[in-house]
C-alpha cells in the first residue's frame, strides 16, 4: 500500500519529510535529491497582508483558532504573512460588497488591509459590484467610530455617504 512504500522511502533517505517555517504543523514530502535546490532558494519573509478564503489552503492550519476567535460562520479570514491577525464578514448585496464587520487584533494595520481589499473587489467590480460598503469595524458601527479609525477610513478613501455606513467607489 501507499503508506508502507512512503515509509520505506522516508526510511531509505530517498524522500524526506520537512516543514515550512510558520507554516503550521503539516509536513510534506521531498525528494532527497532537490533538497540542495531548495536550500539555494532566497529566504524571504513575507509579511504582506492578504483577504483569504476559508477553503484557501494556508487557512486550513488555522480553522480551529479561526472558529475560536469567530465562531463558525462564514467570513473571509485576513493574514500578514502566515499569521491570522483577523476577519472580514462580507456578502454581495444589492450591487455592492457588503462588508458587515471588519475585526483586527491591530488597528495599525488597517490602512493595508483597505489597499488589500480593494485589490480584492476587483473581481466582484468585473461583477458590476463597484461600491464597497463598511457598516462594523473594530467592534463598533460606523457612527460610534473613534476619529482616529474614521480618519484612517476616510484618508484610504472611504466617504461617509450615509450615517451608518462607509463607501467606496
Amino acid at each position: 500500500d501507499v503508506k508502507s512504500i512512503l515509509d520505506r522511502d522516508i526510511a531509505s533517505g530517498k524522500l524526506l519529510e520537512i516543514q515550512i517555517a510558520e507554516g503550521g504543523k503539516t509536513k510534506y514530502l521531498l525528494p532527497a535529491d532537490e533538497l540542495d535546490m531548495l536550500k539555494s532558494m532566497p529566504i524571504t519573509e513575507s509579511n504582506d497582508v492578504h483577504v483569504l478564503t476559508l477553503y484557501d489552503p494556508l487557512v486550513q492550519h488555522h480553522r480551529v483558532e479561526l472558529r475560536r476567535r469567530f465562531g463558525d460562520a462564514w467570513y473571509f479570514p485576513i493574514m500578514q504573512g502566515a499569521r491570522l491577525i483577523g476577519m472580514m464578514e462580507m456578502w454581495e448585496m444589492s450591487g455592492c460588497m457588503d462588508i458587515r464587520q471588519l475585526i483586527l487584533d491591530d488597528v495599525s494595520v488597517l490602512p493595508d488591509v483597505l489597499s488589500v481589499i480593494d485589490r480584492f473587489s476587483v473581481f466582484y467590480k468585473k461583477n458590476l459590484m463597484d461600491v464597497i460598503r463598511f457598516k462594523n469595524a473594530m467592534g463598533k458601527d460606523v457612527p460610534e467610530f473613534d476619529d482616529d479609525i474614521m480618519d484612517i477610513f476616510i484618508s484610504n478613501g472611504r466617504s461617509e455617504e450615509h450615517t451608518s455606513e462607509l463607501q467606496s467607489h
